[in-house]
Order: C-alpha cells, then structure tokens, then sequence
C-alpha cells in the first residue's frame, strides 16, 4: 500500500504545499555520444547540437538549481540521439530514429550502460530521501527540461511550462503557487500548466509514481523555452534566479 498523505494536509487549497527535500534531474543534459557508437548514428549525425540531441539550457538550470538550493543532481550521461531516459526502455521512442534500426547488440548495451544506471540511481535516491523524511515533510522530484519556442510552424506561446499528474492535488497545488509567485516577480513571463505536454502521460515521474508509490513524492517537471538561453541572455539569468527564489519561497521552514 502507499504511504499517507502528510499530517495536516486538508482538502484541496486548504494550505500551502511545501517540500522539505529536493532531487533534482535532468533527462536530457547531454549531447554527448561515445565514440563506439558514433558510426550507427548515420544520417541522424545532422542533428548534433540541436533539440532532438539534447535540451539547451537545461543542465545548466539543473545543475544551478542544484548549487543555489544545495541538492543532488541526476544530469543524464548521453545524448538521446542514442537512448532517451525520460521515456521507459519498452517504449517505441526510446532509441532514436537510426538506434532504433541498429542490432539488439547495440540498443541492449545502451540500456545496460545508459538508461537503466541512470534511472536506478534516480530511483534509489528518492528512496533514500523518502526514508529520510521527518514527519509531515514532503520530497520534491524537479525535473528540468527546455522546449523549442517552435514547432511545425507554430509558435509556443509562453517561456516556462510546469508539468504535474492532476490527479495528485498537492502536485497541481504546488505548480499554480509556483505560476502565481512567477507572475508577481515578473509579470513578463508566461507561465502554463502541463505544457508543452502533460505530466502524466510518457515520461519517466509516472513510472516513478508508480514504482514509489509514496503520496510525499512530489513530481514536477519543468520546460522551459530555449529563446531564453540561446537568444535571451540577460533574461535567461534573471529567470534562473526568479526560479530559485520561487522554489526557496516553497520550501518547508
């Protein structure tokens, strides 16, 4: 059975919801592609340096976000071009397009050497911060993403999305107090629920809910648009530092 909700927590809106523990992680931090495994990638070699290889701008937020609110940071060790641990290892997308076409050789050694390290290490240390947990306290799961600004022709129309499980009511309480604190420090910013996609459908916090299984796991994942680090510098560090203060605003006293 799961554990129970923490004490003193009413309906819906009743309260505040604060954390006491943050883990950070980062999907898809890396474009990185070892060398064994360059001559399968073929044609898709053409999208090094782009979104389909990695998230621009991610690792950076993770691992600031890291420093700043002193928590651990999972940053994923290769690009998804070769394996993806943001979606399960028995899922269509896993591989990219050319390692999806490669020997069951190649993709069972991505798995056992990329994917499934990484998620175990992930999951174990929620687990370890879920043993941890004083009384009433909360753990925080933060994932960081970053989405293109623009796809098939259409323009996304806002800089961050916050995914959750709308089913988890301190889940969605949590991301509308974020979106609110993110529109008082700068009304500019246009801030979106379960955006570009929805937080319980594909991607790995659902697969992490289901394994832990712990009502004081909190799973978000953020996206944020890539105009801001790669053509918006000044405005890209601002956000990082209104993101620090909106998590540090949340955090349990």
């Amino acid at each position: 059975m799961g554990v129970a909700a923490p004490r003193g927590v009413g309906p819906a809106g009743s309260e505040p919801v604060r954390w006491s523990s943050l883990v950070l992680s980062c999907e898809h931090a890396s474009e990185a592609v070892p060398a064994e495994f360059r001559s399968w990638l073929g044609a898709d070699a053409r999208w090094a340096g782009t979104h389909r290889a990695f998230d621009p701008g991610a690792a950076e937020l993770a691992r600031l976000l890291a420093r700043r609110l002193r928590a651990p940071v999972h940053l994923a060790p290769v690009s998804r071009l070769l394996v993806d641990p943001n979606r399960d290892e028995d899922h269509a997308g896993v591989f990219g397009v050319a390692i999806s076409r490669a020997p069951a050789a190649v993709q069972e050694e991505l798995l056992a050497r990329y994917h499934r390290p990484y998620r175990d290490g992930v999951r174990e240390r929620l687990r370890g911060s879920l043993r941890a947990l004083e009384q009433g306290g909360r753990l925080l799961h933060l994932s960081v993403h970053s989405f293109t600004p623009r796809i098939r022709g259409i323009t996304r129309p806002c800089e961050l999305g916050i995914m959750y499980d709308p089913a988890r009511s301190e889940e969605s309480r949590l991301a509308e107090e974020w979106r609110r604190h993110l529109g008082e420090l700068d009304p500019r910013l246009r801030v979106r629920r379960n955006y570009p996609y929805v937080g319980k459908s594909i991607y790995f916090q659902p697969h992490l809910r289901a394994r832990l299984r712990d009502r004081r796991y909190l799973g978000l994942q953020i996206e944020v648009s890539q105009k801001l680090p790669r053509r918006q510098p000044e405005r890209w560090a601002r956000f990082q530092e209104l993101l620090v203060e909106v998590l540090r605003r949340t955090r349990q006293k």
